[in-house]
């Protein structure tokens, strides 16, 4: 079977590797199918490829193109995950939808909140990544926040996602910031706004993991009881995710944990 991954640029990305690892004896294959034309990339996919992740710019046009979607990804209006199915034999083949990065987040903090605390979240970004990691909070029952550059972007999405989801200007964030028990940042570059911001004792979540913003906490953060969640640690959960619905075989956890510290 062959897999791959399209968007633009890509050259960094870490999925082959994690996918060698995650199933080192397979013969399939995991290709980057780099290119910045989203109708080449999915002409690539639908000749040759059996399933693809889907990264920065695609992901709302991926959502689009798909025949069928999960009830997650429908919300989202996002997909970084494409996969050809015929739900009968006898059936034409179809591309489904899913957004792998919902069920990264949901892991990560069902791990690392604390036993019957639901500390009220605020998320920098309202992109792909920003707007999954919103409901997956939501979904845990968490009050959530989101800022955003554009904030009739982040008005609207959380009126579509429920009353305990509320967007508030970059401009008021400093304000509130001391009610907030979990940061998630999503951004792709760090805004001016971090440096005046007392993230100790709080829970950090990252998207990026070429160019991080945070750092790992160090022992004075420790001390606070602070804790930082890199943005290979998501990686790695979407991926386990992605990989199972891909291959419908449980990757190598531990292997491809290991290829993010070497």
């Amino acid at each position: 079977m062959k897999f791959g991954l399209i968007g633009h640029p890509i050259s960094h990305s870490m999925s082959p590797a994690l996918f060698r690892a995650a199933y080192h004896d397979s013969k399939s294959t995991y290709d980057l199918i780099e290119t910045s034309d989203f109708k080449e990339a999915m002409t690539i996919f639908e000749r040759e490829y059996d399933a693809i992740n889907v990264t920065s710019p695609f992901k709302e046009l991926a959502f689009e193109k798909a025949d069928e979607s999960d009830t997650i990804t429908k919300i989202l209006g996002v997909s970084n995950l494409l996969i050809k199915k015929r739900e009968q034999a006898d059936e034409k083949e179809k591309i489904f939808a899913y957004n792998t990065d919902f069920w990264a987040v949901s892991q990560l903090l069902r791990l690392n909140i604390p036993p019957g605390e639901k500390p009220d979240v605020m998320i920098f970004g309202c992109g792909g990544a920003g707007k999954a990691a919103a409901l997956a909070a939501l979904n845990l029952h968490l009050n959530v926040y989101m800022t955003n550059r554009d904030h009739k972007k982040a008005v609207e999405y959380c009126k579509k996602i429920g009353d305990k989801a509320s967007a508030v200007p970059l401009e008021s964030v400093k304000i509130i910031f001391n009610r907030f028990g979990i940061i998630i940042y999503t951004l792709p570059t760090k805004i001016d706004i971090i440096d005046q911001l007392d993230f100790k004792g709080k829970i950090i979540l990252e998207a990026n993991y070429k160019n991080p913003v945070f750092s790992p906490c160090s022992s004075e953060d420790n001390k606070y009881g602070t804790i930082y969640l890199s943005g290979k640690k998501w990686l790695i959960e979407q991926a386990i995710t992605g990989f199972n619905l891909m291959t419908h075989i449980y990757p190598n956890e531990e292997s491809m944990k290991s290829i993010l510290t070497e």
